[in-house]
């Protein structure tokens, strides 16, 4: 297959997985910070003519677009707050906001523990951030339990559960005159 010398692709987030392509100039808008990543792993995936620069001869470069913000406070827009979540989001844009080199592999394992550990809101960010920060996490965790319940009620028991009643004891739901 013949590539052409330059093209334009708009995608979603379906772009960053399952696909055997590669970028030399990418342009997204936030994400968690693993998935960043993920896209920034689609750059110069193959070589060609032992190519190092793009086609403006400069090596691969991703551009992450910046949220607007109000009061310090950014806002990712609905429909990438749709896609993913808040608390995580603020985290990853606070950990690159102010970046502007990420290098893989040297910085992904500090940046997914400082997205996803349970660190508290640098103390350095705005009252507003803290605020959101606070707010942001608890509707995570309330979201979490909600999944964890969730979970537990349609989960498969292991084999050797010793129990006289296994059927209710899988599903709690499950009305006595219809098993």
């Amino acid at each position: 297959v013949k590539r052409p010398k330059h093209a334009v692709l708009v995608a979603t987030q379906i772009i960053e997985q399952s696909l055997d392509i590669d970028f030399d100039l990418m342009v997204t808008e936030m994400a968690p910070v693993d998935l960043l990543l993920q896209r920034a792993g689609r750059m110069h995936r193959h070589k060609r003519d032992n190519r190092s620069t793009n086609f403006v001869g400069r090596p691969p470069v991703l551009w992450i677009c910046q949220p607007d913000e109000a009061k310090g406070v950014p806002d990712f827009g609905r429909g990438t707050e749709a896609v993913y979540d808040y608390h995580i989001l603020l985290r990853s844009w606070l950990e690159i906001k102010d970046k502007s080199v990420l290098e893989i592999p040297e910085h992904v394992e500090a940046l997914i523990e400082a997205i996803y550990d349970n660190r508290e809101c640098p103390d350095q960010v705005s009252t507003e951030v803290k605020k959101k920060w606070k707010e942001s996490r608890e509707n995570l965790e309330h979201d979490k339990a909600d999944y964890e319940s969730k979970a537990n009620a349609n989960r498969i028991l292991p084999p050797d559960m010793d129990t006289d009643d296994l059927l209710e004891a899988f599903n709690k739901s499950l009305e006595e005159d219809n098993p």
